[in-house]
């Protein structure tokens, strides 16, 4: 398991020039964080792959899903279509502005950081429901998920906050 997620964050080329091994030699928690705080150009690598991804959602994911919510996880019901129109037009808006982002992420960190906490917030309103009603946990499938995407962008966002 170490290994492989190892594997998986040198995908993205920023553990290695942190100058320790992701796990090995940080012995607590503080130690981690110290050594792991980001200069600007690594969290822009860090970062350019999320906000890629929330540009292509936005743009693109988040309304084929709400439009045609084949897993049955995106739409609240009663169904009402205006919703769902206001939905995607903030979501293609998100989209915008993170494609916008892409070339210098640490530039766009304010817009970054309310796409990160509104995420998370809504993705743990919407878990709440989910798990509350049965009728709903289809959205386990669908719309929950969002709130990972919060912490994708905070997490770089912050160690290179803390770099500072």
């Amino acid at each position: 398991m170490r290994e492989a997620l190892g594997n998986l964050l040198h995908l993205f080329d920023w553990p290695r020039d942190l100058g320790c091994d992701i796990f090995g030699d940080c012995k607590s928690i503080e130690d981690f964080m110290v050594k792991h705080d980001m200069n600007d150009d690594q969290a822009n690598r860090a970062l350019r792959p999320a906000v890629i991804l929330w540009a292509f959602a936005g743009l693109m994911g988040i309304p084929l899903a709400v439009y045609f919510d084949l897993l049955g996880g995106w739409r609240w019901p009663p169904y009402n279509a205006i919703y769902d129109q206001m939905m995607v037009s903030v979501y293609f808006a998100l989209g915008i502005c993170a494609a916008r982002a892409i070339r210098d992420p640490i530039r766009h960190s304010s817009f970054l950081w309310f796409v990160a906490i509104s995420s998370f917030t809504h993705g743990i309103v919407m878990l709440f429901h989910a798990l509350h009603d049965q009728m709903h946990l289809n959205h386990l499938l669908g719309d929950v998920w969002i709130l990972a995407g919060g912490v994708s962008l905070a997490w770089p966002l912050w160690r290179s906050r803390r770099a500072r």
